[in-house]
């Protein structure tokens, strides 16, 4: 019985026993906190793309759309890991106001450590009053 209770009492290695348990939880936030970093900093870097695309788009003279596409494929940042679709420029006129759309897409995979997500795709469009 003295035995016994000597065991029962004894509380070595329980803390690798609770490391165990508790690892693979914090290991997999660590790497979804990572992820969404990165689609976050893929998002802002669509969309400071195209807004620079659409500022440079309001200088006078009006810059043609092969300079404007160029601008916006020169500030593309954090989208190495992306796949950008466009970016696409469509003109109008509202109320007699000439204006242009600059759209563009980005596909952007989710890698996690023991698997692949379906990419999380990102739209973004932007409007520029020209004059």
């Amino acid at each position: 019985m003295r035995r016994g209770q000597a065991l029962a009492d004894d509380r070595r290695g329980t803390a690798i026993i609770e490391f165990a348990v508790a690892a693979p939880i914090f290991l997999m936030l660590a790497f979804i906190i990572i992820q969404l970093g990165l689609l976050f900093g893929a998002k802002a870097g669509l969309e400071s793309s195209i807004d620079e695309g659409a500022r440079y788009a309001t200088i006078y003279p009006t810059p043609s759309d092969a300079a404007i596409i160029g601008r916006i494929q020169a500030t593309q940042f954090l989208l190495g890991r992306a796949t950008v679709t466009g970016p696409t420029i469509t003109h109008g006129t509202n109320a007699g106001s000439a204006y242009i759309d600059i759209q563009a897409s980005a596909s952007v995979p989710l890698n996690f450590v023991f698997f692949q997500a379906t990419p999380v795709t990102l739209n973004y469009t932007r409007r520029a009053y020209q004059h």
